[in-house]
């Protein structure tokens, strides 16, 4: 018979009827592969509510209380409608009711109202699970999880435990058991909840009793990470980690693992998987004893907040070596938990790191241990410090590695930070520091382990002039990026209308040899490789494989507008979906070709600068063309060099009709604040509209036309006036406008030549002399450059030291003078 799979699903996967589909899904196609165990936690934030309404009770607060409750029982009704939750609703008002009566609340009253999350999140899940025909059964797990009878944090009895889930066995056989997390039952029968992550420590518990094949822990992030991802937005998610590296990171703070969850699994050697309830295809983080293939990469970058470091200092050296040791004795016998403690090589100075809640009774005991020397004047006062920081890097193999201890310290010191106190785990799995200042650590950490000797898997989805110019140039960049950027940056795949290539250690050349797939299969691939990025180089309605893309845990760069510049709800929801997974999502290029536009109004709005007005020749194609135009070029003539040279889209007529730039201008409005529909742009094509109808005679029909355009050109040239494409997004009013204009010689775009674009931004520090982004604007060879760029900043960082090189070609950033 198959093996059992234990899953659990924390309170953010069981908080609202839509989640919970999600997780019936998940629970469907997991029961489809073999035998199946649920643990649940209580739904959402009860168990928060349930300690807030333990308190009113034994406050004496009725109206709040009864008020609590109400709203508490209303929600969870909602959740499952005709679930049997009414008795478990009754008996915890009861108990409630009891605690108010007595105006007291031991800790074993306290479980047994806290225990009533779990016991009606299992009834609603197994009821709703019968709902859509799946043979969901709820299951105490009071009933065989056997706990040391330690109310509050409890621990396991695992072999009591391991017998009792024997037992079990016979009247789950068949069923989908959803038992309760949290809780178990003490040697003489009480209740008694696990404390911290309990849910977690019910289904490790769980699966080692079962021998499960494997432990699954659904939450709401897409793994283990990097790093905060508040701290470090381009922390991804790790998909290995050993067992010992699980355990050192749960022991310095990562919020998705526990030290007591971690420990059953070890001994059992049953490996944990943490998962993404909304992206169940995405591969999450797996843990075993194996770990990622590079032992010599750094896992994460951890952080303890609100740390106090107390210090004590002999005045006599050789005055004896005791010291560490009794101030140990007086922290332990306050239940003190001390995080980090050092002392000198003579003994002479101790340094201790806690929990800055603890500093108070931390100092008092010390005092009372020392207070012999105090008196005597032996020590030096003992000074403290709070508001710090214990952060750590994490790896298996960093005590076979050498220079880790120099990497780290050079890191913090690179920036300015100040190591207050460290250590290094004798496991050599950790190195530790004390700093004050959180983010630039994280920061700088992240950067020196994280994005070195990277691994990135490019896939390409269209192939023509953009795409081609850049898988050339990626090809050819690879030596120069691993050499002098320790980047492995891999061309891995390209999908067309007409084949596919597919090479996860990466192409040597595009040949298109095989079939193509679509693109939901292409992103299925491609999402089991390491840093994946795909890369929209096509001119398609694109938005929903973007999103998918971002949903599976891939980066995004994109030099197709249309996905940017449709709905502003599709705008919105493309930049959303790359926060909550935690993925970059690029789009310089649809912009500016290889010009830093974007870039530049991002760091003006994020520098607090105030935009007002953004105008410009946004179009490298109309550029040329008015320029050949000012030189007497027929039209026809004009648009048939600018196709051969590959500035125009594949039908010149969407770049004369002005929805290219329009599209582009939409992109920046948004960029800069305005909630715009594209329908709110006021567009007037370079040429009549009837002229661009279809590329059957477009030609034909351009050279019908192009002698009036004639005559308005002498005429105007006459005046001293230029023809320009200009865009206009005015912030003030919120008029975003793309048209031609007959412009004078005082105007930004009077002076471009050629292909060359030109953004103008006025600000209110750019007020007098507006900040100008000016070069090439169209081109295969410099879009593809601007797409590298960003595939670069993916992989980097943004550290601009590292993607500068290939940045500088082509593109100038001044201040009109």
């Amino acid at each position: 018979m198959s093996r059992w799979r234990v899953a659990k699903f924390g309170g953010s996967s069981l908080s609202s009827r839509e989640n919970l589909s999600a997780v019936t899904s998940i629970i469907r196609s997991l029961a489809s592969e073999g035998p199946l165990a649920v643990v649940v936690s209580a739904p959402g934030a009860t168990t928060s509510e349930l300690l807030a309404l333990t308190e009113r009770a034994r406050a004496g607060d009725i109206g709040g209380l009864q008020a609590g409750l109400d709203d508490l029982a209303a929600r969870l009704r909602a959740l499952v409608p005709g679930a049997p939750i009414e008795p478990l609703l009754e008996r915890l008002a009861d108990q409630l009711l009891g605690v108010r009566l007595l105006g007291e609340l031991s800790d074993a009253i306290s479980d047994h109202i806290l225990a009533h999350g779990e016991l009606i999140s299992a009834t609603l899940v197994s009821h709703h699970l019968q709902q859509q025909g799946l043979p969901g059964l709820f299951d105490d797990a009071r009933t065989w999880l056997h706990t040391d009878g330690v109310h509050g944090r409890a621990v396991a009895r695992l072999d009591a435990t391991r017998t009792a889930v024997r037992e079990r066995l016979a009247d789950w056989r068949g069923s989908i058991p959803v038992s309760t997390g949290f809780i178990g039952r003490s040697p003489d029968g009480r209740t008694t909840t696990l404390g911290r992550d309990g849910s977690d420590y019910t289904a490790s518990v769980l699966g080692a009793a079962l021998d499960a094949r494997e432990v699954q822990i659904w939450t709401d992030v897409p793994g283990v990470l990097t790093a905060d991802p508040e701290v470090v937005p381009d922390a991804r998610p790790l998909q290995r980690l050993t067992y010992g590296e699980a355990l050192e990171l749960s022991v310095f703070g990562a919020r998705v693992l526990h030290p007591r969850t971690m420990i059953p699994l070890m001994d059992a050697g049953i490996p944990l998987r943490i998962l993404q309830t909304t992206r169940p295809d995405a591969p999450g983080t797996r843990v075993d004893a194996q770990g990622q293939d590079d032992t010599h990469l750094a896992t994460s970058v951890t952080c303890l907040d609100r740390q106090a470091l107390i210090d004590i200092r002999r005045r006599r050296i050789g005055a004896g070596s005791d010291l560490a040791a009794r101030i140990q004795t007086a922290l332990k016998e306050i239940s003190g938990e001390v995080w980090l403690g050092t002392q000198s090589a003579h003994g002479q100075a101790v340094t201790v790191v806690l929990p800055q809640a603890h500093l108070d009774r931390a100092l008092a005991a010390i005092e009372r241990a020392l207070a012999g020397e105090l008196a005597a004047g032996e020590l030096d006062p003992l000074r403290t410090r709070t508001g710090l920081h214990l952060v750590t890097v994490v790896a298996e193999a960093m005590g076979r590695t050498p220079g880790v201890a120099a990497r780290f310290f050079g890191a913090l010191g690179r920036v300015g930070l100040n190591v207050l106190c460290s250590a290094q785990s004798a496991s050599s799995r950790s190195i530790s520091a004390v700093v004050d200042d959180k983010e630039l650590a994280v920061r700088a950490l992240h950067d020196a382990f994280h994005l070195d000797a990277q691994t990135v898997s490019v896939a390409l989805v269209g192939h023509g002039l953009v795409g081609s110019a850049l898988s050339r140039q990626l090809l050819a960049q690879q030596d120069r990026l691993a050499g002098e950027h320790d980047l492995d940056l891999r061309l891995v795949a390209v999908l067309t209308r007409s084949g596919l290539d597919f090479a996860p250690r990466g192409l040597g050349q595009v040949r298109l040899q095989a079939p193509p797939i679509s693109i939901e299969a292409y992103l299925d691939r491609l999402a089991t490789l390491p840093t994946p990025v795909v890369v929209d180089v096509t001119a398609s309605e694109a938005q929903d494989w973007h999103l998918l893309a971002l949903r599976r845990g891939i980066h995004v760069v994109t030099a197709n507008k249309k996905p940017l510049a449709g709905s502003l709800g599709g705008w919105d929801a493309l930049r959303q979906a790359a926060r909550q997974a935690h993925r970059s999502y690029r789009y310089e290029t649809t912009v500016g070709a290889g010009l830093p536009v974007i870039e530049t109004l991002q760091h003006l709005v994020q520098t607090g600068d105030r935009v007002r007005v953004i105008e410009g020749a946004l179009s490298g194609t109309l550029g040329y063309l008015t320029d050949q135009l000012m030189q007497e070029v027929p039209l026809a003539t004009a648009v048939q060099r600018a196709q051969e040279l590959g500035y125009t889209e594949p039908f010149a007529g969407e770049d004369l009709s002005g929805r290219d730039v329009a599209r582009k201008a939409l992109i920046l409005a948004r960029e800069a604040g305005l909630t715009v529909e594209p329908e709110q742009v006021r567009r007037t094509p370079l040429v009549p509209a009837e002229l661009l109808t279809t590329p059957d005679g477009f030609q034909e029909r351009l050279t019908a036309w192009q002698w009036r355009l004639t005559e308005e050109i002498a005429h105007h040239r006459r005046l001293g006036l230029v023809l320009r494409y200009v865009a206009r997004v005015d912030l003030q009013t919120g008029e975003v406008s793309v048209g031609p204009r007959w412009v004078g010689p005082d105007h930004v775009t009077a002076g471009l030549a050629g292909p060359d674009a030109l953004v103008s931004f006025t600000t209110a520090r750019y007020d007098q002399a507006p900040l100008q982004v000016r070069g090439p604007g169209a081109g295969a060879e410099v879009t593809a450059a601007g797409v590298l760029a960003d595939i670069l900043r993916i992989a980097h960082g943004l550290r601009p030291e590292r993607a500068s090189t290939p940045l500088r070609a082509g593109r100038s950033l001044a201040a009109a003078s």
